[in-house]
């Protein structure tokens, strides 16, 4: 993150985010759902908020990380509540380390830059195969980061046909993800979905720059994509592709 001037702290907020940070080992033990982790994730966000400002990429950079974890972790769904919540583990605590080296340094934290459209959630086309866990969980992700996922085939048609009905909803999107999950095998390869790798060309030139490839792991290497840097995911996990699309949707200014 970029410096800023010296800023003045309240030393007693800042020992208390030290104590906070050192309290995570104790909550990271804690089972999904346990009311001490949510009032552990209020109070830090609540005092990153007062030390930063609630105007500031550090403040929500930890409300991101706390979107992870949402309304699943404890409950009933299709989400497995233990790697939701490690991913938000893992992400809080490195925020709230950056937060405190930064004003431990005497440096100003980071004004946080408008979205693209104030007031309204940026909305990112989904390119992806037969619906599944893997798309489910790509759509909750995207939510919780304040970004709309914007699905062809979940949008009105109004008889339009499948091409299309992808063409207007792409769109209206400033962004794509391809999602590219296993299908089909040949000759005991494993290949994506032959609609994934039709829309890929048009969603290349649509979104320069501004496409990510999410490719599940076992897939052979498609031309498509092979030439790009894209990001790997396993058959049950997800989190880590997560962290570094997180970082994706944050370099495209989107969030």
């Amino acid at each position: 993150m970029k410096g800023g001037n010296p800023v003045a702290i309240d030393p007693a907020k800042l020992q208390a985010l030290r104590d906070y940070i050192k309290d995570l080992e104790r909550v990271k033990k804690l089972r999904p759902g346990d009311p001490d982790a949510a009032i552990w994730f209020d109070d830090v966000a609540a005092l990153i908020g007062d030390l930063c400002g609630r105007d500031s990429e550090e403040y929500a950079s930890f409300v991101i990380a706390r979107q992870l974890q949402g309304e699943h972790v404890g409950y009933p769904g299709e989400h497995p509540a233990h790697l939701i919540q490690r991913v938000t583990f893992q992400q809080l605590e490195s925020v709230a380390k950056v937060v405190l080296n930064r004003l431990v340094q005497g440096r100003a934290p980071t004004p946080r830059q408008a979205p693209p459209r104030k007031g309204v959630a940026p909305k990112v086309f989904i390119s992806h195969g037969p619906p599944g866990p893997h798309l489910a969980k790509l759509k909750d992700f995207l939510v919780a980061a304040g970004v709309e996922p914007v699905v062809a085939e979940e949008q009105p048609s109004q008889g339009r046909s499948v091409v299309s009905n992808v063409d207007k909803y792409a769109g209206d999107c400033e962004a794509a993800i391809v999602l590219a999950t296993r299908d089909r095998q040949i000759d005991g390869n494993w290949e994506p979905n032959p609609g994934v790798l039709v829309e890929i060309g048009d969603l290349r030139e649509r979104f320069k720059g501004k496409i990510v490839y999410m490719v599940q792991e076992g897939l052979e290497r498609a031309p498509m994509w092979a030439e790009h840097v894209y990001i790997s995911f396993g058959d049950d996990c997800m989190d880590e592709a997560f962290t570094k699309l997180l970082r994706e949707l944050k370099a495209a200014n989107l969030i």
